[in-house]
């Protein structure tokens, strides 16, 4: 009769030490993740990663990247379908090129930044361009999944991003003018 007692006694313990070690909180990740999935390594051999944080002006010039300082961006995956950023930012641009044909900007802005993101993406060919496809997971704020087209590169031009400009510098947005409430404004130097 004791050696029952003893036996159900462990396996209550073992049990409740299984509950709690399984249902315990994952530790939030030090960085976030980038991933290319479902994309043909062939489209993959062509593409490369730059990123910024939070650039107001950034110069595309014959397949180089730099800032309005003359700094080249910070490149990342390469060689590699998944790669990890420093997620304590709370603005930073993802800067997608395929084969120095197209590129597709994003900008990850978070409300907290200690918040880790896992970022999905897909390039797909349609016709004469190519697609970007992906999604955001921002763990308990929920899911962005978001479809574009990416836009032709230049041999040169610049991305100005006027809702980060001071407002001494900043474009006229007004009714009347052409930029009317523009964020980014491209300016090709180059054809």
């Amino acid at each position: 009769m004791r050696t029952t007692w003893i036996i159900l006694f462990l396996t209550i313990a073992a049990a409740a030490g299984m509950y709690f070690y399984f249902s315990r909180k994952a530790e939030p990740a030090a960085y976030d993740t980038i991933a290319f999935k479902n994309t043909p390594d062939s489209i993959l051999q062509k593409v490369k990663v730059y990123t910024a944080d939070r650039p107001m002006e950034v110069f595309y010039h014959d397949s180089t990247w730099t800032l309005s300082d003359s700094t080249p961006l910070t490149r990342i995956m390469n060689n590699r379908t998944t790669d990890s950023i420093s997620k304590n930012y709370v603005e930073k641009t993802l800067f997608v090129t395929y084969d120095d044909k197209f590129f597709y900007d994003m900008d990850l802005r978070k409300a907290d930044s200690n918040a880790a993101y896992n970022i999905d993406l897909q390039l797909v060919p349609v016709s004469d361009t190519m697609m970007v496809y992906g999604s955001i997971d921002q763990k308990n704020a929920g899911v962005i999944n978001f479809r574009n087209p990416m836009a032709n590169l230049f041999k040169s031009f610049v991305i100005t991003y006027n809702d980060r400009r001071p407002d001494s510098l900043k474009i006229d947005t007004s009714a009347g003018s052409p930029h009317s409430k523009a964020t980014k404004i491209i300016t090709v130097l180059k054809p």
